[in-house]
């Protein structure tokens, strides 16, 4: 069911999605990721320089969404007002386990 919600709603919130992201997108998953952050550093080396990286773990952070406003946004992006209301259902049902 949440496979057919999000091919629903991909051509509403392809556009927000910055070219940077990995994970959720077609053709850019975790191999790709890690693939690219092997040549950037294999890159930095040959040319002597520094790499900083930060890597977050973001499984808090979708405890503190706020979600009337991720709501709000869903429904500026023209989401379908059924697939809000499963969505809404969803994380209902989440927060009240």
């Amino acid at each position: 069911m949440l496979r057919v919600l999000m091919h629903r709603m991909r051509k509403s919130i392809r556009p927000e999605i910055s070219p940077e992201q990995f994970g959720f997108v077609p053709d850019k998953g975790t191999r790709i990721a890690i693939f690219t952050l092997s040549m950037l550093m294999e890159r930095c080396i040959e040319m002597q320089k520094d790499l900083h990286l930060c890597f977050i773990d973001y499984s808090k952070a979708f405890d503190k969404v706020r979600h009337v406003e991720l709501f709000r946004m869903l429904e500026k992006l023209d989401i379908e007002r059924k697939d809000l209301r499963v969505i809404r259902n969803l994380y209902w049902i989440r927060l009240h386990l």
